[in-house]
């Protein structure tokens, strides 16, 4: 399973690269300006069988809610790097 980490807005074509390349047992992490993912109705959509999460201090500073999907901290997104191989960056 693979750990995708995405720092683009939906605007990017980065953004639309990492959710065609998504698999159901994949993780994804928002970091950075991949926080507005939360804002962009069809993310939701496309993420329902992979586990998400967000960097919290991330949606903090850009004012993102994160009603349903999960924030972690640093030290988490470290571990779950640690616990998947590969991992894909999304820039």
């Amino acid at each position: 399973m693979t750990l995708h980490i995405l720092s683009q807005p939906p605007s990017h074509s980065a953004y639309q690269s990492c959710l065609q390349h998504l698999s159901p047992q994949d993780t994804l992490i928002l970091i950075n300006d991949g926080v507005y993912a939360l804002q962009d109705p069809l993310f939701s959509a496309a993420c329902k069988s992979q586990q998400v999460f967000a960097i919290a201090a991330d949606t903090q500073a850009r004012g993102v809610a994160t009603k349903r999907k999960q924030t972690i901290d640093y030290d988490a997104f470290v571990a779950l790097s640690c616990q998947h191989s590969p991992i894909q960056s999304w820039y």
